[in-house]
């Protein structure tokens, strides 16, 4: 996957995600590979948060301070995963006004 933080293609070994349903913290998140919670509402959509830590170093010449550790969210339903993480500006950039 292409990480716009590292400026690289990230492999699978190289980050990792831990998952958790709407009424757990990330720290508390289970493995990836755990489903979501079994109360779903009717219309099947499901929401929770998730911590993604990139494990590997981040190349020369990328700038700044570049987080390694992710907190966002996501939202799932039958057909579609949406996921959103936000990170703060570099407060050395120029702010909108």
């Amino acid at each position: 996957m292409w990480s716009p933080l590292t400026r690289t293609w990230l492999g699978f070994h190289e980050a990792s995600v831990r998952i958790a349903p709407a009424d757990a913290a990330p720290s508390d998140a289970a493995p990836s590979d755990a489903a979501p919670s079994d109360a779903a509402p009717p219309d099947g959509t499901v929401t929770g948060t998730f911590r993604a830590h990139i494990l590997r170093a981040v190349p020369d010449g990328v700038g700044g301070e570049v987080p390694t550790v992710l907190d966002g969210t996501w939202r799932a339903s039958r057909r579609l995963l949406l996921t959103a993480i936000v990170v703060p500006s570099d407060p050395a950039l120029p702010q909108l006004p």
